[in-house]
């Protein structure tokens, strides 16, 4: 070890709940039950510059974030509205689509449009023939 980092030390207990023979060590021994492994682990991060500015941008990220996240629960709360009266429309418009099947007489104008609904429904707008 260096004489300059600073080390984390870890410890793992295995049991044969969480082990059950699937993990293995760098020699392909498999880990036993009740086994102690112990390491040493270099902080990842030096104390210096790097952490220093990875702490100065924590603020301005965070207050970017939440804005984001303020802004668009504001515009979901007002898009909400409008999406939810065009799916009642789109449900109006299908039952209004299905009338034709009950078996029932209709006049001349009422076919017509029911013929026209159904095109505007079914996106049958243009003639591709």
């Amino acid at each position: 070890m260096s004489a300059g980092l600073t080390y984390d030390y870890l410890v793992v207990h295995t049991n044969a709940s969480i082990i059950n023979g699937l993990f293995y060590d760098v020699y392909g021994v498999k880990f036993g039950e009740d086994q102690v492994i112990e390491a040493y682990l270099p902080h990842l991060l030096a104390d210096g510059s790097a952490s220093a500015l990875l702490a100065a941008s924590i603020l301005p990220v965070q207050a970017v974030l939440s804005s984001v996240m303020a802004s668009s629960f504001v515009l979901n709360l007002f898009l909400a509205g409008s999406v939810s009266f065009l799916w009642g429309m789109m449900y109006a418009l299908q039952l209004i689509v299905h009338l034709p099947l009950v078996n029932v007489y209709f006049p001349a104008n009422a076919k017509l449009f029911f013929e026209v609904i159904t095109k505007i429904a079914t996106f049958k707008l243009l003639d591709v023939d």
